[in-house]
């Protein structure tokens, strides 16, 4: 586990048979590809990660950027209080929700119980997936989700490079045909592949629909709702619909 974003690139490069990056720069495999992939598997396959937090009275605040926290995507699973207790106690669902603060209601808060009010809290939330750098400690994917991820960023680059390919455009790209509909439509065929290759992995099927609506529905529970679908069997990751 743990790739630098030298590796990540070459990768697709060796998925789309263009090492050396003539029809697709290494910079437009990072723009095109990658970084949208992995927002792609955030969505289906987040991150959970955790963080401990301190609350002011009975007002705990979210995790920040700097956490992993990622506004519009992250999503609180539980609440461990006190934070770090062996074994941990997790808050109910109805125990906490979350709500804005009294004095700046444009700052969201989570509420937590009146038995916790300013105690250390452990959240426990989806993140993104990080974007790789030349350090290779940034990446966090194993090597079953890399292969996936990078087979999702080859089918996006060649979406991309297949809407050049059918521009009427002599000389943009080299092709049998010089509207280039044969070059565009063998790169379909070929991001399709590889899309269903991902599809696969994250549990979906070849159009994109979920092989499982359980775990689908599991992965896009809203904070204000996981009281109404899901109990808790196990703090991290045992999950069961209701």
């Amino acid at each position: 586990m743990g790739r630098t974003l030298t590796e990540w690139t070459a990768r697709v490069g060796d998925l789309l048979r263009d090492a050396s990056f003539i029809d697709n720069p290494s910079a437009g495999i990072v723009a095109v590809g990658i970084r949208p992939a992995l927002t792609q598997f955030s969505t289906d396959r987040p991150r959970i990660a955790a963080v401990d937090l301190t609350a002011v009275g009975r007002y705990l605040p979210f995790p920040a950027i700097g956490d992993g926290w990622d506004e519009g995507m992250s999503e609180v699973r539980s609440i461990e209080a006190p934070a770090g207790q062996t074994p941990p106690t997790v808050l109910a669902d109805g125990e906490w929700t979350s709500t804005r603060d009294p004095s700046t209601p444009a700052t969201a808060r989570l509420l937590v119980p009146e038995a916790v009010a300013g105690g250390q809290c452990r959240v426990i939330f989806t993140a993104a997936w990080p974007v790789p750098t030349g350090d290779a400690a940034v990446d966090l994917l194993g090597s079953a989700a890399f292969d996936a991820v990078t087979s999702l960023a080859a089918a996006l680059v060649l979406t991309s490079a297949a809407a050049e390919a059918s521009r009427d455009r002599m000389g943009a790209m080299p092709t049998d045909f010089v509207d280039g509909t044969d070059r565009a439509r063998n790169m379909i065929d070929a991001a399709n592949a590889y899309r269903i290759a991902y599809n696969t992995f994250v549990g979906l099927g070849q159009n994109g629909t979920s092989a499982n609506a359980n775990t689908r529905r599991l992965n896009s529970s809203a904070v204000g709702s996981a009281s109404k679908r899901l109990t808790i069997v196990d703090p991290y990751e045992r999950w069961r619909l209701v």
